[in-house]
């Protein structure tokens, strides 16, 4: 009852011809063993116990790993704690080995939110939704915004930086000649593919990312501003010039009413105008240090400065 199994396959020339060198494979199979005990202890604590067997039955080109919990143990914990402990099945689809009742929604998994990541930097993370998922914008050079959603214990499992190197080792394999390709399969289903284009997306962040990864982002702060207009900027995604007196922003226009207006040339500007404004301000961390991004939710009002008597 408290038993789960994934079975892990390695694909390629060397595989197929029944060649694998144990010192590729070795680390590959304590990479799991490790991720469900590294999970285990950061999402339960280390309530109940886990253990990782390699079923005896090996096949040419499939490794099957058994994981397993002591689901009486759970049981009394959750009678005497009333605790969310995480069973062998939940880890797996934490951690992107198991699909679970269904298909996968977004970012189910580590494995698969490290796919979908590439190499792009996490720039805001929403709070946690009722449904217990989290939404992660993507810094992306090619899409303007790039959101992703995830479990929020995935993505807590994929900040931690032991996990991430877990996965690094279980996918080590796909750097040697003769391996081209890793699934996870449960059952007759595949859970998961990496191959050795995607190897890459699993190695360890620059040290300086790793720092940025684990630094909590601050929830946005709205308030209302007047913000004199310095420089508007009529090219769609390109950011207006604002200054409240001091200091000068440059701003996103997120209201796409107010854009209709000056595009159809409703609005037009001079020396002087001031927007009012709801504005939302947002800092994140990047490899570089904190950035801020000011964000003008709603154009409240357009102020122009008086006449001067001539």
């Amino acid at each position: 009852m408290g038993v789960t199994e994934i079975i892990l396959v390695y694909d390629g020339d060397a595989v197929r011809q029944g060649r694998m060198n144990v010192y590729d494979l070795a680390p590959a199979l304590l990479g799991v063993g490790d991720a469900f005990r590294n999970a285990n202890a950061l999402l339960n604590a280390n309530q109940v116990n886990v253990t990782v067997d390699v079923h005896e039955r090996i096949t040419r080109g499939s490794f099957e790993i058994t994981l397993v919990i002591d689901h009486a143990l759970i049981e009394q914990v959750k009678t005497l704690f009333s605790a969310d402990v995480k069973t062998a099945k939940d880890l797996a689809i934490l951690l992107g080995f198991s699909l679970g009742m269904g298909e996968r929604h977004a970012a189910q998994g580590v494995l698969h939110l490290m796919k979908l990541l590439k190499d792009y930097l996490i720039t805001e993370v929403s709070p946690p939704s009722e449904k217990g998922t989290v939404i992660l914008k993507i810094e992306n050079s090619t899409i303007k915004d790039s959101f992703i959603e995830v479990n929020n214990d995935s993505y807590k499992l994929y900040k931690n930086q032991t996990i991430r190197e877990n996965m690094e080792r279980i996918t080590r394999p796909l750097d040697h000649p003769g391996i081209d390709k890793i699934e996870v399969r449960e059952e007759d289903r595949t859970v998961e593919t990496i191959n050795r284009e995607e190897r890459k997306y699993f190695k360890p962040p620059p040290p300086q990312e790793q720092a940025a990864a684990t630094l909590p982002i601050p929830v946005p702060t709205e308030r209302i501003e007047e913000l004199e207009v310095v420089s508007p900027v009529f090219k769609k995604d390109n950011k207006w010039r604002l200054t409240d007196g001091n200091a000068t922003y440059n701003v996103e226009i997120a209201d796409e009413a107010f854009l209709q207006r000056v595009a159809r040339h409703e609005e037009t500007f001079g020396q002087g105008d001031v927007l009012k404004v709801r504005l939302s301000k947002s800092t994140r961390h990047t490899p570089s240090g904190l950035k801020t991004d000011y964000i003008v939710e709603q154009v409240l009002d357009v102020i122009r400065p008086p006449k001067l008597p001539f």
